[in-house]
C-alpha cells in the first residue's frame, strides 16, 4: 500500500471537504444531509430552502466515478442528496493536480461533452495535458498549500500519490471540488509522474 491507510479511510468520505474548508480553502457551497430522515417533500424543501434557484448536483459522500451522482436543473422539481453545481464544471472545465512522491508532476483539464457535466471519460468526458507554466502562480500556490496540508495530517512520505480536483474562477484561484487518494487515474500514460512513481515502488 503506498497512501497510507489513514489518508484512505479519512479520503473515503467527502465530508473531508468540510475539513478542508475549515482550514481556510475554497469548497463548493455544500451542504451534508441523511436522505433517510426526511420524506422525498421534506428533503424537496432542504434543498430549496439551501439553494432556491438554479442548478444544484446531489451525490453519496461516499461514491466515486460520479456514481449515482444527479443535477438538478431547477430545485422545484427534486428528489435525492447535495452539492451547488458550478457552471464553470461545464464551461472553462474542472482541472486535476497530480503529485507523485513530493512533486507535482502534471496537471489535466477535464470537460464535460456538450449537454452533460460530468467530466469522466464513461460519460464522453475528455481531457487534456496542460503545461504547468500554464497555470497561474496563486493557483498553484494553493493547490501546492493543499498538498501540505495533508503532508501536515498524515506525515510527510505517507502521501505517495495524490489527485486535486478543482476549479478556477474569476475570483478565487482554486475552488476544491475533491481529493483523490485511493487509485485514482492518474493519467501516467501521459508520460508523466512515471519515473516518480517507479522510485516509490522500487523504495
Amino acid at each position: 500500500m503506498i497512501n497510507d491507510i489513514n489518508l484512505i479511510q479519512w479520503n473515503t468520505n467527502k465530508r473531508y471537504l468540510l475539513e478542508m474548508e475549515q482550514e481556510g480553502f475554497a469548497i463548493p457551497e455544500t451542504r451534508l444531509v441523511q436522505p433517510e430522515k426526511y420524506t422525498v417533500s421534506g428533503l424537496h424543501a432542504l434543498v430549496q430552502d439551501f439553494f432556491p434557484s438554479g442548478s444544484v448536483v446531489l451525490k453519496p459522500s461516499i461514491s466515486g466515478s460520479a456514481i449515482m451522482t444527479h443535477r438538478v436543473t431547477d430545485t422545484s422539481t427534486m428528489s435525492l442528496d447535495d452539492l451547488t453545481f458550478l457552471k464553470l464544471c461545464t464551461q472553462a472545465g474542472e482541472y486535476s493536480f497530480i503529485f507523485v512522491c513530493t512533486s507535482l508532476t502534471h496537471v489535466m483539464l477535464k470537460r464535460p461533452k456538450e449537454g452533460d457535466y460530468r467530466v469522466q471519460d464513461i460519460y464522453g468526458g475528455f481531457n487534456k495535458l496542460l503545461d504547468i507554466r500554464s497555470i497561474n502562480a496563486d493557483t498553484l500556490q494553493v493547490v501546492q498549500e493543499i498538498f501540505m496540508s495533508l503532508q501536515r495530517r498524515f506525515g510527510e512520505g505517507r502521501v505517495g500519490y495524490v489527485r486535486i480536483d478543482g476549479l478556477i474562477t474569476n475570483d478565487r484561484p482554486f475552488v476544491l471540488m475533491e481529493i483523490e487518494a485511493i487509485e485514482p487515474h492518474l493519467w501516467l500514460e501521459t508520460g508523466n509522474g512515471v519515473d516518480e512513481m517507479l522510485n516509490i515502488l522500487e523504495a
